[in-house]
């Protein structure tokens, strides 16, 4: 099970990259095969990975959309995310990995970054089906969001 974790600086103030990289380093036992982290003035976000289905490095978290306005990190699995690809290729997204993670992420682009699938709108979720727990954040929506659900 992969391990998530993140710093969000309302006040203004650059979060610490030491203090995102000791955090994600304490969760080693959750993700010994990878790790990950995205780090922008006020927000970061770090990621360590249990490789299941996709070993390759483009599984690696965090993970953004094709234009990188978008920042996801995720535990979890979308059982149906084969099922779901060519519905995300029909919109226009490109993939560079197996897992669930881009299909979470690109999704999210999908109304201009307004609609999080992290905050389990009916649209976002009404094909999905598995247990994802994790963060997005959303530049163009100035959005940060979290969530854990069995779907």
């Amino acid at each position: 099970m992969c391990g998530i974790c993140g710093i969000f600086s309302r006040n203004g103030e650059s979060v610490s990259p030491t203090t995102l990289t000791e955090m994600r380093d304490q969760m080693l036992v959750r993700g010994p095969d990878a790790e990950g982290s995205y780090i922008a003035p006020h927000i970061a976000l770090g990621h360590r990975r249990l490789a299941i289905i996709d070993l390759s490095p483009a599984g690696i978290n965090p993970m953004s959309n094709e234009d990188g306005t978008v920042q996801i990190v995720l535990n979890g699995e979308i059982y149906n995310f084969q099922e779901l690809r060519p519905e995300l290729e029909a919109a226009g997204h490109t993939f560079f990995a197996l897992k669930a993670t881009p299909k979470l992420s690109f999704t999210d682009t999908n109304n201009g970054g307004r609609q999080s699938c992290s905050n389990a709108s009916r649209e976002c979720l009404r094909l999905r089906f598995g247990m994802v727990g994790g963060v997005s954040f959303s530049w163009r929506a100035t959005a940060l969001a979290r969530s854990r659900f069995t779907f």
